[in-house]
């Protein structure tokens, strides 16, 4: 997939090397620290996004605001790769293809995660986007406004995950929960 151009980072360094192991309450504060940057950089992706939703399968967990650390971009691909692979009809090709490969994953897995149905939703209405705009430019008429395509209407809120809104039920969570319940029903 070549739908990423550029990355952004936000390095936190004041917890490199820092595991649960050796000190668990400085472990939860930096995981509290590290959900709500994560939160704030979604927040701001979302703010920048053309349909206000980005393609995260998992929302990352609901966090108080926080100010951003000082952050670090470079690009991902060469000037010249952005402009072979930006061509209209080639990015409509490459998103059909990706919308086609999500689909089958969703039908391998069987049981399958809200958000991997959010994020076909969300491709679809990329796909939709830009063949709209293709379709306008070789008709001669006006880009088609994003506004056009009700994204919220379509997946719902992006701002937390309804069933897990505090965004804290990770795999090894969840297991965990599973085996405590599990265990205290047997007891």
């Amino acid at each position: 997939m070549f739908e990423v151009a550029e990355m952004r980072l936000w390095p936190l360094w004041e917890y490199e090397g820092l595991t649960k192991k050796d000190d668990e309450q400085g472990y939860e504060a930096a995981r509290t620290r590290l959900d709500a940057v994560e939160y704030a950089v979604y927040l701001e992706a979302i703010e920048e996004s053309r349909f206000h939703a980005i393609l995260n399968e998992k929302i990352p967990p609901l966090s108080h605001p926080t100010r951003l650390p000082p952050s670090q971009g470079f690009p991902l691909i060469s000037a010249d790769t952005r402009e072979e692979r930006g061509h209209p009809d080639v990015r409509i090709a490459r998103r059909a293809e990706t919308i086609a490969r999500l689909a089958a994953v969703a039908h391998e897995r069987g049981e399958v995660s809200e958000g991997l149905r959010r994020v076909l939703v969300i491709q679809a209405v990329r796909l939709a986007y830009i063949s709209a705009v293709r379709l306008a430019y070789v008709e001669g008429r006006p880009e088609p406004s994003a506004s056009a395509i009700d994204v919220e209407g379509l997946v719902g809120t992006v701002l937390y995950e309804p069933s897990d809104p505090r965004g804290r039920k990770d795999k090894d969570e969840a297991e965990t929960e599973e085996e405590e319940s599990g265990s205290s029903a047997n007891e």
